[in-house]
């Protein structure tokens, strides 16, 4: 499984793809919805996923993300 940094976190559940990904949250623009997202750079990652991955827990997603993508990410 893929896990993208795009300023959030989007765990790819559906095996979407990088395209993907980013075309469901750009789409938010043509809902009407007043946001208008534009996805500026992906970074992804493999991940092995199961119910115990700690990107699958509140207490430790933040933990797990900076050891991914890199200090930079706890922010």
């Amino acid at each position: 499984m893929k896990v993208y940094k795009m300023i959030l976190m989007f765990v790819d559940r559906d095996d979407l793809g990088q395209d993907g990904a980013r075309e469901i949250l750009e789409v938010l623009r043509d809902l009407g919805t007043g946001y208008s997202p534009s996805v500026m750079s992906v970074e992804e990652r493999d991940v092995k996923w199961s119910d115990s991955n700690p990107l699958n827990n509140s207490r430790t997603m933040g933990t797990e993300f900076a050891r991914l993508f890199g200090k930079e990410s706890e922010e």
